[in-house]
């Protein structure tokens, strides 16, 4: 039995999917996309080499790292939680690449929903630099800080990302 809890974010998404206002963040996404050549974007994907897609394993390592980095925080290791952090930027990367490659391929309003995915989770991304800088200059408070906004903002673009990879073979199907 689902309720209206269960059923706000993908109506709200819905909407955003009509969002036409959103094509001007769409188009530039398209242009890099478009550099990447078919080939390659499909390897990016994992189409017909893995089976699956590689985009949703691969998240896993810089949410993961950035949520240690919290615990640490908690813990009293900054050192500790800044490389955590350092590592999850770096895996962002990759991140990144293969969910490019993937949303390459979405019907236009689940490109739109996909390209706020991607804004909310580059926000987190430019947080947790953020956050490095700060720990690196010796004010650890403030990259705690800076790390739980990050964090906030990924978990934000998770939800999202859920939602897509959920619906996702509907939405490639439906062009």
């Amino acid at each position: 039995m689902t309720d209206a809890r269960s059923t706000a974010l993908p109506t709200a998404l819905d909407s955003v999917g009509q969002t036409d206002s959103l094509d001007q963040v769409v188009g530039p996404l398209e242009q890099i996309a478009g550099q990447i050549p078919e080939g390659i974007r499909h390897k990016l994907s994992g189409v017909g080499w893995l089976g699956h897609p590689v985009h949703q394993p691969l998240v896993h390592l810089p949410v993961g790292s950035w949520m240690a980095a919290s615990i640490m925080d908690l813990a009293g290791r900054p050192e500790e939680a800044r490389d955590l952090t350092v590592l999850g930027v770096i895996a962002a990367v990759p991140a990144a690449v293969t969910g490019l490659a993937d949303w390459a391929e979405f019907n236009p309003d689940t490109k739109r929903i996909g390209a706020v995915h991607a804004v909310a989770n580059s926000v987190g991304l430019v947080l947790y630099i953020s956050s490095i800088v700060a720990r690196c200059g010796g004010r650890h408070r403030l990259g705690q800080k800076l790390g739980l906004l990050g964090l906030a903002a990924v978990a934000t673009g998770g939800a999202i990302g859920g939602d897509l990879a959920r619906r996702r073979a509907a939405a490639l199907s439906s062009d």
